[in-house]
């Protein structure tokens, strides 16, 4: 599993490939061993799918601390702010502590 810094993984398969094996797995196509080693898939995360544990459709990964809205706000004010001739030094920024 990739692994992004202390104690944080990122997940090494696409959402497709999560659906096939989920759809393989439901029409008993294959075993959940199978798809897991077919798609590349840890079969800990396939079973927690197959049992509801986690939702078909959730996201790997944590909840963003902000919302994108205003995450994209910031960056949009940051370029701003470097076209202007600021750079993004702490000592430049009043509201950064």
């Amino acid at each position: 599993m990739p692994h992004k810094g202390k104690g944080i993984y990122c997940a090494s398969y696409d959402r497709s490939k999560m659906a096939m094996a989920l759809n393989s797995v439901r029409s008993k196509q294959l075993t959940q061993r199978q798809a897991a080693l077919i798609y590349g898939i840890p079969m800990k995360t396939l079973g927690d799918r197959l049992q509801g544990v986690i939702a078909d459709d959730a996201q790997p990964g944590c909840i963003p601390t902000i919302p994108v809205v205003a995450e994209q706000e910031i960056v949009n004010a940051t370029l701003a702010a470097s076209e202007m001739g600021f750079s993004a030094v702490t000592q430049n920024w009043p509201f950064v502590y």
